[in-house]
């Protein structure tokens, strides 16, 4: 217990080694992240010597289990060796015993010889059964404890191959660390490099910059030409604006003139129109009551095309009926009965104008009927009761599609329900099969509990002796454990100066970063301001002798500017006048399309009316 104490108090060192670490860590992080993308490989280290302090930390526990597994080694080597001996002493006490048994083979003839009574001959006989059986049992002991010892050697090849394979996982870690090592010596010298090389890049940068500088005047001192040439053109096309509106006043006034003509040759005619609107209103009145009529016509006239169709039928059912008579008489005639066949003549006289007559009041009643069908208006229901049939066929069809679904799902639940079945179905046979399994292995069971008792009575006098091999291995692996503590205080050690190294390594080459980065600005921002003011002298220098062009420019063309901007002025003022006459302008042709909207209306019921009086002309001439 006292070594598993001292490795759960050397692992909570660690935890703790470790969490302070990890929060010197995310200090260093905060404090570092002001610096921006160069600083970020910063926490990445951080990040990389917290995987390391973990990894550290993983080494010397499996070192402390594999010192544990070592002393439990020794351990077994003790008790194995003790074993040894003591099966040795068996198989001297067994040679021991076959001596005595030679012995007594050699006093027994003695006695045979020299004894005379039976009494003792049979006393030493039963001395030497139990003899052999005593020999027997020894027997069968130091076979049992020989396939024992076979067991343990096994248990101990097995142990010392784990044992093996930790040391070679210990070696392959122990490797892995120093491949590390050189994997961030190298990261160190390519960041170096790379820090030559961002300078040698930034030196070519301030060439280029350089070359643009003088490209950028070039293409400036060109921009500028352009403007002033943009400018000219303004000016010029600024004039023939001017030219164009003035010819489009002109065209305005022409149309103002026009308008106004036309205004006046319309005046009257809208009069006359005004005076016709009463005639045209009673013509448009009369025509929808002429169409109302004619709809009531055309709706009896279908009302007297259905009765005749229906006197149509029952005409032809009448001429069926005498047609089947006349196929009688014929019959009649042929058998001989005249008798019955002129009765049956007066019969069919008098018939047919009972049928007339039936047919005659068949169709007053039906067209009374017809009559109080239309009183009633049963059409409207008729249509209603269609609309009502319609719904039922869309439903009926719907109700129909549902049913097919569902059959269609039941077919479905029935395959479903049938894989099931056979599911079931195999599932008890594996059922039943792994129970006869279960079964012989019980058997099986039984027969060994046997053995197990006879192995167990054994076990506990080993168990014993081992308890006294523990107490004497507990005292080695203490001092094993102390060995390998001492061992892992001194890599920790190792471990924690060469982290303190790294960190002093990854802090220079931070600061180093960072100030590079400020230079690099620096630098930027002075070539910048270079740039500008070498900008703005050259175009200063440049613009003066175009500035004393333009002075002089300038005052040629103010007396020009003063014209224009009087010119511009009256014409402003004609402009306002004009706009005002064009509204006016706009109102009247607003109410001309009113009244032309208007005539248009009229105009139409006045061509309906000429077209229905001309069609009751023709009627009248028909």
């Amino acid at each position: 217990l006292s070594p598993l104490l001292m490795l759960f108090k050397t692992t909570k060192c660690l935890k703790l080694s470790q969490g302070k670490k990890t929060s010197e860590g995310t200090q260093k992080a905060e404090k570092h992240s002001n610096y921006g993308k160069l600083a970020s490989p910063r926490t990445s280290n951080n990040h990389s010597s917290f995987c390391m302090d973990s990894r550290t930390s993983l080494s010397i526990v499996s070192l402390a289990v594999c010192l544990v597994q070592s002393g439990q080694f020794a351990d077994l080597e003790r008790k194995y060796n003790f074993l040894h001996e003591k099966a040795e002493k068996i198989l001297d006490v067994g040679n021991k015993v076959n001596l005595i048994s030679e012995k007594l083979e050699s006093s027994e003839s003695i006695l045979r010889e020299a004894a005379s009574s039976v009494s003792l001959m049979t006393e030493f006989g039963q001395e030497i059964s139990s003899l052999h059986n005593i020999i027997n049992d020894i027997q069968n002991n130091e076979q049992t404890l020989s396939l024992k010892m076979h067991s343990i050697n096994e248990k101990f090849q097995n142990v010392t191959n784990s044992w093996r394979r930790s040391l070679d996982e210990m070696n392959t870690n122990a490797s892995g660390l120093k491949s590390e090592a050189k994997f961030i010596h190298t990261e160190v010298t390519s960041k170096i490099n790379e820090v030559d090389q961002r300078i040698k890049s930034l030196s070519e940068r301030v060439r280029d910059l350089e070359d643009s500088t003088a490209r950028n005047i070039r293409t400036l001192k060109k921009q500028e030409d352009d403007e002033f040439s943009r400018v000219e053109q303004k000016l010029n096309f600024d004039a023939k604006s001017v030219e164009k509106l003035e010819e489009e006043q002109n065209s305005l006034v022409a149309k103002d003139t026009d308008l106004n003509q036309k205004l006046a040759n319309y005046e009257p005619k809208i009069e006359e129109c005004k005076t016709h609107l009463p005639t045209i209103e009673n013509a448009i009145h009369s025509i929808l009551r002429l169409s109302s009529d004619l709809l009531g016509m055309e709706k009896k006239i279908e009302d007297l095309k259905t009765q005749l169709y229906a006197v149509e039928n029952d005409m032809v059912k009448t001429v069926s009926d005498t047609v089947v008579m006349q196929k009688a008489l014929e019959g009649l005639q042929s058998s001989g009965s005249l008798f019955k066949v002129q009765h049956e003549l007066s019969v069919l006289e008098t018939g047919p104008d009972i049928a007339v007559s039936s047919k005659a009041k068949e169709c007053e009643k039906t067209w009374n009927l017809m009559k109080q069908l239309e009183d009633l208006q049963i059409i409207s229901h008729i249509k209603h009761l269609q609309e009502d049939i319609y719904t039922m066929k869309t439903w009926s069809s719907s109700i129909i599609k549902k049913q097919q679904e569902l059959e269609k799902n039941l077919t479905s639940l029935f395959h479903a329900v049938s894989s099931a079945e056979q599911n079931a179905a195999s599932v008890a046979k594996n059922v039943t099969l792994t129970i006869v399994t279960v079964k012989t292995d019980i058997r099986r069971i039984s027969g060994l509990v046997a053995e197990m008792t006879a192995l167990t009575d054994s076990l506990q006098t080993l168990e014993g002796k081992v308890e006294e091999g523990e107490k004497a291995t507990v005292k080695h692996i203490g001092d094993l454990l102390t060995s390998s503590i001492d061992r892992s205080t001194k890599i920790q050690s190792l471990a924690s100066s060469n982290a303190r190294k790294i960190e002093q390594i990854k802090t220079a080459l931070s600061e180093l970063r960072s100030n590079f980065s400020k230079h690099a600005d620096r630098l930027l921002n002075l070539e910048g301001d270079r740039a500008k003011v070498l900008k703005t002298v050259t175009f200063a220098n440049d613009l003066k002798p175009k500035i004393y062009k333009v002075k002089k420019e300038f005052a040629i063309v103010e007396p020009l500017i003063n014209d224009l901007t009087l010119r511009i002025g009256r014409l402003v003022e004609e402009v306002l006048r004009r706009e005002k006459e064009i509204a006016l302008l706009n109102e009247k042709l607003a109410n001309l399309t009113r009244v032309q909207t208007e005539i248009k209306d009229l105009s139409e019921p006045l061509k309906i009316t000429m077209a229905f009086e001309g069609g009751s002309k023709i009627q009248e001439q028909s």
